[in-house]
This record gives C-alpha cells, sequence and structure tokens, in this order.
C-alpha cells in the first residue's frame, strides 16, 4: 500500500503537468505550406492562437527545425526528439498579437534529398528549461538541390590554383571543368582527390565526437582539384555541381608588381546564447549570422561585382565559423561566404575556436600551454579546418597550421598561435628556415599572420602570459628577418602599434629606423569585446571598436598601405610603412609615386621617410660650401 501511494505522489503531478500542458497547447496551431525547400532557401511558418506568456515571462512555446533528422520520418512523427541537436531553435514572436509567420532559413545542405523536421518544445519552469512536447504533431520536410561551396587557393607553383569543396553520400561531384572565359573552346577537365573524416578522428569523448554520432550523417568528404597551366591575370569559368563560378589567375610574383590583400578575424555564425544576449543591436540573434557579418560580406561583394580587379588575396586569421564540433554550422559558413571563396584566393590560419582542447592527442603538432586550457574547439581540434581547406605546401609546412606563399611583391608566413612556439618546437624551427629562404629583391614585402597577438591590449592572465611568451621567442625571429607587419586576430577590435623594436621600443622618429608593426584585427563579425585600454601602453598607437576588416597594399618595395576599414568600406585608420629591408642596389621601378587618398593617410611610420629627408637635408646644405 505504501509503494502504490509513493507511486501515485510520483505520477499524478506528472500527469497533472502534461494534462495542462496538453490543454494549453492544444489551442496553439501551427503549418507550414511548404513540404519541399531548395538548398539556400527560407521555409515559413505560419501560427494562431499563440499565447506570450506577458512581460516578463519567457515564451511558453518554442518551435525547433531540425536538419537534417537523423531518424526516419515515421520514427520522426511519433517519437520525441530529446538526443537530436536542433539545427536551428527559433523563439516565438515576442509580442501580444496572437497570430503571425516565422521564417527560419536559409537551410542548408549538401545532400540529396535531406529529410528535415519541425517540432514543438515547451518551458518547463521547473526544470528551467524547454523540453520537447510529446503529443504535438510534427512536419516533415525535404531539402534539395545540395548547395556547392568551392573555396579558392593559390597552389604551391605558378600557375595554378587549388579548388576545394565538400561532397556528401547522396552527390559526390569528383571533377570539374574550367576555361578562360573569354575562350570556351579551351576546356579543360580535372579530377579531384579526396579526403574523409568522421567522429572518430575528432578528439576522444569531445562533444564532436558526441554530436556527430547523434547527427549520424555519415563521412564528411572533402575533395580537391588542381587548375594548372593558368595564362596569368585572365578571367577564368569553372563549372561544378552544375553552376559557374568565375575568378581571375593570378599574376606572376614579382618586385615590379603591387600587391593587395585584405584580413578578416574573428567572424562565425551561431555564436553562443549569453552573446546573443549582449549584443543584440548588432543583430546576432539565436540561428542567425550577425548583421555586422552580413554588411561586411555585401561590401566586399560589391566591390567585387564593381571592380574589374579586386585583391590578391583574401586572409582569415583564425575564429572562422564557430562551429564547435556541429557541422551543420561549416555549411551555414561556407553558404554565407562562398560568392568570395569562389572568386578569390581564400587563405587561413587557426584560431582557438578550431582547436583548442584539453584533449591534444588528434591534434596535428604539440599545441600551446594556453590551448590545452580551453574547450573552444568543441572537440573538433583542428580536425574540420584542415580537412575542409588546402592550402599552398613549402618545404616543412603543416597544412592549414603553418605554411607560406609569395603574392604579387609579397611574401606571407601563416603560422599557429595554437600551436607550440617555444625554443626547439618543431614550429619554430620551421618558422626560422622558412623566413631565412625568402627571397627579399623578388618578394621585398615580408608578412606574417598568426591569430594571437604578440602585443595584446586585454590584461587578462590568459593574454598576458600568452604575450610574454610569444615576446619572448617569436619576436625576436621576426626581428632577425626584418618582417614588416605582423598581422593577428583574437581580439574582438582593431589595434595598431608603433612600429617597435625587439624590446618592445617604440622606434618612430629614430632617423634611419623603422621597426615591426603590429596590427590585430579580429572585429569581422563576431561580437566586440569593449575592452578598456590601459593608459601605460605607450605601444599603441590607434584603436578602433568598430567591425571592420584591414586593407593592405604596397607600393613598390619601399613603400606599404595598411588600412582599417569599416563593414562599409570607410576607412577608419591608415597609415603608411616603410620598408624595414633595403636592397643592395636600388633600382628605380622600386619607387612608385603615391596618388589619391591622402587624406585618408594620417599616421607615418617615419623611419624611412625621415632617412630620406634627413640625407637631402644634409646635402643641400653641405653640397654650397663644397662648390666654393
Amino acid at each position: 500500500m505504501a509503494r502504490q501511494s509513493l507511486v501515485c505522489c510520483i505520477l499524478m503531478p506528472l500527469m497533472l503537468h502534461v494534462l495542462v500542458a496538453v490543454v494549453h497547447c492544444s489551442l496553439f496551431d501551427w503549418q507550414t505550406q511548404q513540404r519541399t525547400v531548395q538548398s539556400g532557401s527560407n521555409i515559413t511558418i505560419t501560427y494562431r492562437n499563440y499565447d506570450h506568456g506577458g512581460k516578463d515571462r519567457r515564451p511558453d512555446l518554442q518551435l525547433r527545425v531540425y536538419c537534417p533528422i537523423k531518424i526516419s520520418t515515421r520514427a520522426w512523427e511519433h517519437t520525441p526528439p530529446i538526443m537530436t541537436l536542433p539545427f536551428m531553435d527559433t523563439l516565438l514572436p515576442s509580442s501580444t498579437k496572437d497570430q503571425g509567420s516565422l521564417t527560419v532559413g536559409p537551410l542548408i545542405q549538401l545532400d540529396d534529398p535531406t529529410p528535415c523536421g519541425i517540432a514543438m518544445y515547451q518551458y518547463h519552469r521547473r526544470l528551467s528549461r524547454y523540453i520537447p512536447f510529446p503529443l504535438e504533431s510534427r512536419i516533415v520536410f525535404q531539402v534539395r538541390g545540395p548547395q556547392v561551396q568551392p573555396r579558392l587557393s593559390l597552389s604551391s607553383t605558378a600557375r595554378s590554383v587549388y579548388v576545394t569543396w565538400n561532397t556528401m553520400r547522396g552527390r559526390n561531384i569528383t571533377s570539374l571543368t574550367y576555361y578562360p572565359t573569354q575562350q570556351p573552346e579551351l576546356w579543360k577537365i580535372v579530377q579531384s582527390s579526396a579526403q574523409t573524416y568522421t567522429e572518430k578522428d575528432m578528439c576522444d569523448g569531445g562533444p564532436a565526437s558526441r554530436l556527430r554520432r547523434d547527427f549520424n550523417l555519415g563521412p564528411i568528404t572533402t575533395r580537391h582539384a588542381v587548375l594548372t597551366n593558368l595564362l596569368p591575370n585572365t578571367d577564368y569559368t569553372y563549372r561544378l555541381g552544375g553552376e559557374d563560378f568565375q575568378f581571375r589567375s593570378p599574376e606572376l610574383t614579382g618586385q615590379h608588381r603591387d600587391g593587395k590583400i585584405i584580413a578578416l578575424g574573428n567572424m562565425g555564425v551561431f555564436h553562443d546564447h549569453h552573446l546573443h544576449r549582449k549584443n543584440r543591436k548588432h543583430g546576432a540573434v539565436t540561428g542567425q549570422p550577425s548583421a555586422a557579418m552580413l554588411e561586411l560580406l555585401t561590401h566586399l561583394e560589391d566591390n567585387m561585382k564593381a571592380k574589374s580587379a579586386g585583391p590578391d588575396l583574401m586572409v582569415h586569421l583564425g575564429n572562422l565559423a564557430y562551429a564547435s564540433g556541429r557541422r551543420f554550422v561549416w555549411d551555414y559558413f561556407f553558404h554565407y561566404m562562398r560568392f568570395l571563396t569562389s572568386r578569390l584566393p581564400y587563405h587561413v590560419l587557426p584560431g582557438e575556436v578550431e582547436v583548442d582542447y584539453e584533449d591534444s592527442r588528434r591534434q596535428q603538432g604539440a599545441l600551446a600551454t594556453w590551448a590545452m586550457q580551453s574547450n573552444a574547439s568543441g572537440g573538433e581540434c583542428g580536425v574540420p579546418l584542415s580537412q575542409r581547406f588546402n592550402m599552398p605546401i613549402t618545404n616543412g609546412s603543416n597544412g592549414v597550421f603553418w605554411y607560406g606563399h609569395g603574392v604579387a611583391n609579397m611574401y606571407i608566413v601563416y603560422i599557429s598561435t595554437e600551436h607550440d612556439l617555444t625554443s626547439e618546437s618543431e614550429q619554430l624551427e620551421w618558422l626560422d628556415t622558412e623566413l631565412a629562404g625568402v627571397d627579399r629583391h623578388v618578394y621585398p614585402w615580408l608578412f606574417v599572420a598568426g591569430h594571437r597577438p604578440i602585443y595584446a591590449s586585454q590584461q587578462d592572465t590568459v593574454a598576458k602570459y600568452t604575450s610574454d611568451t610569444l615576446q619572448k621567442h617569436l619576436n625576436p625571429l621576426l626581428h632577425k628577418y626584418l618582417v614588416n607587419v605582423y598581422i593577428a586576430g583574437h581580439e574582438s577590435q582593431y589595434t595598431r602599434t608603433c612600429a617597435m623594436d625587439v624590446h618592445g621600443k617604440c622606434t618612430d622618429g629614430m632617423v634611419g629606423h623603422t621597426g615591426l608593426v603590429h596590427v590585430t584585427s579580429g572585429s569581422a563579425g563576431a561580437p566586440l569585446w569593449h575592452l578598456k585600454q590601459p593608459a601605460a601602453e605607450t605601444w599603441i598607437k590607434k584603436t578602433v571598436q568598430q567591425h571592420g576588416y584591414l586593407d593592405i597594399s604596397t607600393n613598390g618595395a619601399m613603400e606599404a598601405i595598411v588600412k582599417f576599414r569599416a563593414i562599409n568600406g570607410q576607412v577608419l585608420d591608415a597609415t603608411i610603412l616603410g620598408n624595414r629591408w633595403r636592397p643592395e642596389k636600388i633600382s628605380v621601378d622600386m619607387f612608385h609615386s603615391t596618388a589619391n587618398g591622402v587624406a585618408e593617410w594620417h599616421d607615418y611610420s617615419a623611419g624611412n621617410s625621415l632617412f630620406v629627408f634627413h640625407w637631402l637635408l644634409v646635402i643641400s646644405l653641405v653640397l654650397p660650401h663644397c662648390l666654393n
């Protein structure tokens, strides 16, 4: 009898709760007329009889879109999707209207067809979370026409580029056709190579491993093709999966050809919910990229369409998709980026969001100490990043983690600040060899890019330890080989230092000296940090707490222009840099006159300019006496 009373006491409240929920939710009606959705499109849900729950109450109901669903359609319609990670969860509108519509998407899938579903959740106040409502109807629909998401990158050899894309089991695209746009009769077919990764390649027991099992999607295949024998500076078309994409082939490298790159840091889609609540004004709401990211991409796309020639290269300074083990977030990220990445060489390096995890057993190289104190990658441990991109190969390079290449009159070296950079580490030894091998007569400008800044304006314990380590081990090597600019992301703002010597002292104003300039740009869409700048740091020349990107161009061998642009293209900071490296024999072709935009340049790295001015002044004073 006591046992029956105990069971009754436990079950009766639960049954009463379900009964109240059924009565409350039975009035709510929602539907969609769409049963097939094209990949890249939205789905619209209409609803009526919605009770918001009051001004100070969390909405009782929530609709979630699962895409794909991991179980059969019949099971989906009768089983609560408790173990399935939602593709996107959408709160019903916080308004007093009891009817309206919700638009969810775009829905991005690489397989064909992909079954998806919509389910209703109810907020459980005692548990303080949403739970799947077991008795409501479910809607099942299909996403058709998988999206192709190509990424271009420069290859290791001249007159060739890499094209990379992902495929799934239902649609395995293995080759592409390419030709000069004005000469389609010169078409060529190139076959691709493939590499595949599954949850077993992730960090053991990490969230990414568990989430991949929940999705049950099977392996992710990345295909790589090399387009060879390209005519320099020529418009090309390539056909992939029934779509045509265009790009301009690279020009030949050398000191007589100026170059331009743009650099992005900290972008991402689907940021953590606590970031959304703090950054509503930036548009970072659940299931959507930030408004800043979308505006930036629109601006860059418009520039590409309006100009006959765009930048030579787009560099991403780490923290790309913020996927944290969620495969669909990578697909979303490439959806938004694909106009640019299909037309412009896109080079990446790792940040903490792609690599850091306490279990480093599956890392390509030993991790830095700080990278093993964070679970920022969600267990990805660099696997999706290394599998989804194809970067140039140099002697001793390590995929996307560290490598180098030349473009125009610039040589760019990419490093991983998430991997060990201390003395005698594999990466630092490679970097020494790589920098020593750069022919500065061919590439007079030398840039090094890494995710974390060497001089960080953030003043927490981890940042200080990271900065101290990089200043001790990495900084001397950059000065040894007269690197011009160190480019970083990580901090969600823009910071530019003075020209610095190896001891961290400003060299601005010292005749005949130019130092290393450090530029941090990590505000390409992720929420801003709004840091308080330390007053004692005299090396900080400029900070901008706005979303934006870097625009770096060269003007001959002796002058480079570094600009920080807002997401609409407005110049918020700019400086002219003199080259630290000077050739033994200077030719006239190395100097270019600067035209237009002078009003934008409001700060100068004084070394080279003052050096020339100094000797002109000396000659003007001494020469008359010599003639007499």
